[in-house]
Formats: structure tokens, sequence, C-alpha cells
């Protein structure tokens, strides 16, 4: 929510254009999605060492690791997570007042939140009913469709840089 509220704030504070934010959110998202597509069983049992060193206050986990799990959730409040919120909030309105853009992004960002909580408290319940296989299956077409959406946020920015880059060499001829 902060992210849409001060995105385009925090952009013009650190002079950062919306196409450089793109670009570098863009490869976060598609670089993650990446690491997941192709070793998603890694992943799975580095959460499941995490949790059982939580369960059992293992000495041998990083402090940092366990201080963190289960709150770090970096697609859903990772730097790829902010870098579309504020690429949102720093968006055309589509003919909708400022304010009332605002206003419906933030009720977005909202229900998202709300089914985000209640997807992460039935978690467990759902991956039993998938399974083992099922579980696996839905991680990687999830892991595909998030590599899809960073590759298209990429582009989108090098789309920008190109047309800005046109429109300053018709400027100058």
């Amino acid at each position: 929510m902060v992210s849409v509220w001060l995105g385009g704030w925090i952009l013009s504070f650190f002079r950062i254009s919306i196409d450089a934010l793109r670009v570098a959110g863009g490869l976060v998202v598609a670089s993650r999605a990446w690491t997941l597509l192709l070793a998603p069983e890694e992943n799975e049992a580095r959460k499941e060492r995490q949790v059982y060193d939580h369960d059992n206050g293992g000495q041998d986990s990083d402090l940092g690791d366990r201080a963190f799990f289960p709150l770090a959730m970096p697609f859903t409040v990772g730097p790829g997570s902010i870098a579309v919120a504020i690429a949102l909030s720093s968006g055309r309105t589509l003919g909708a007042s400022p304010a009332s853009y605002i206003v419906g992004l933030s009720l977005a960002v909202l229900a998202v939140a709300l089914t985000v909580v209640l997807l992460y408290s039935y978690a467990e319940r759902i991956v039993s009913s998938l399974g083992r296989t099922g579980a696996r299956i839905v991680s990687r077409l999830a892991a595909l469709i998030l590599l899809c959406i960073g590759i298209q946020i990429l582009f989108a920015g090098l789309e920008g840089f190109v047309l800005s880059m046109i429109q300053h060499v018709r400027q100058m001829g």
C-alpha cells in the first residue's frame, strides 16, 4: 500500500524513470520465476528445512532465515511486487481522476492482500489436497506465468526507452 501511495514520489525523489523501474522489476520477477521454474524441488526442500528448524528451535539454522520465516514472502511483498505497485500508481488514470484511480488501486491492493491471507491460511490444506505431484505442477505453471509477467514488464520498460529515444532523435533532427 505504501508503494501505491508513495511510489510516484519515491521515483521522483531518486529520479528514476518509470521505464527503468519496469526493466528492473521485470528482471527481478523473471529471474525469480526462472529459478522456480527450473528447480522447484530445491526451493521446496529449503522451505521444509526452514519449517523443521523453526518448529524444533534448531540451533543449526541461520537466525536470519528463521527471523523472516514465514513473514518474508518474496512474491507477495518482495521487490517485484513493490515495482509493480509503484508502476501501477505512476501509470495513467485512463480517464479517471487521479484520486479515484488511487482509491481504486488501493481497494485492489486490499482485495489481493485478503486473498493472499486466505490462501496462506489454507495453504497446507490446499497443498495436501493437490498432492505432491499436483502441487509441483501448479508450482511450475505459476512459475511459467510469473516468468511471462516478468518478461512483459521488462519489455514494456524497454519499449518505453526505445520510444523516448525515438522521440528525442525526432526533436533533435
